[in-house]
């Protein structure tokens, strides 16, 4: 059902609070809704997920909670303060020291060496001092470490994503948003990814939201959101499966049924 909450949290400690949410996009006089009365919250130190088929408003929600785009209806709360009603600047000023985002165009500086855009968000919000150790430590964790001083040019795809991710993390944000982080990663990167996003949840208490099709990567997070044709017509505790491919079947039970039966869990 559109208006379904998926409340894991209690009301102290509702760190990003998405109330009736939703999109319209307009193709010349047609009124294309993309994401329908959407709700729900996420902790402090929780990790969700959000699954759902090609078109189903999964970017769009991403790009929403960013505050990337402004919502027809309803409204993104992080941390008590409504995104919405923040002017262009105090928005990015917002995001820029409270989120983290990881969205498929790596937005690399190709001029830059991978640790300078890496540190590029510290440099912008403290007046041009970096933390090269924090630095070196994430470039490290992600199997970048011999990799600092190329340029983008000279790296793989999944090599110039993991420099975004980190990028997303060096501000220790309390709020990661990720949309298909780990689509250009090798098993092996993508489980030492999920691993490093788990232990940011817990040892920073940073919200994670991340979209991705890939339930071995939704096993790593707590709850798992499916959307459908713009609406959250499901909430999944991951606690329930016990593989990745147990949680991949009952995804497609429920958002391949007909639009007629009212999928609902």
């Amino acid at each position: 059902m559109g208006n379904q909450h998926a409340n894991a949290s209690s009301d102290l400690d509702r760190h990003l609070v998405v109330e009736r949410l939703g999109k319209i996009f307009h193709q010349g006089t047609v009124a294309v809704p993309a994401l329908v009365d959407v709700g729900f919250t996420a902790s402090r130190g929780e990790f969700v997920a959000v699954m759902g088929a090609s078109g189903s408003g999964k970017s769009t929600l991403l790009h929403l909670l960013a505050g990337l785009i402004t919502p027809t209806s309803g409204s993104v709360t992080l941390g008590g303060q409504d995104l919405h009603t923040l002017d262009d600047r105090s928005l990015t000023l917002f995001r820029r020291r409270h989120m983290g985002l990881v969205f498929q165009a790596y937005n690399l500086v190709p001029t830059l060496t991978v640790e300078d855009n890496v540190q590029l968000p510290l440099l912008m919000e403290r007046a041009g001092r970096s933390d090269p150790v924090k630095c070196a430590e994430l470039l490290e964790a992600l199997g970048l470490g011999a990799r600092r001083k190329h340029r983008p040019d000279q790296l793989s795809g999944g090599e110039q994503q993991r420099v975004a991710i980190a990028r997303a993390l060096i501000n220790d944000p309390s709020v990661l948003l990720a949309d298909e982080p780990t689509g250009n990663l090798d098993s092996g990167n993508r489980e030492r990814f999920c691993s490093r996003l788990r232990e940011l949840a817990a040892a920073q208490r940073c919200t994670v939201v991340l979209v991705t099709h890939d339930p071995v990567v939704a096993m790593w997070s707590d709850r798992v959101l499916l959307l459908r044709d713009g609406h959250l017509t499901a909430t999944l505790d991951r606690r329930d499966f016990s593989t990745a491919a147990a949680l991949g079947a009952r995804f497609h039970e429920l958002v391949d049924v007909p639009a007629a039966a009212g999928t609902q869990a």
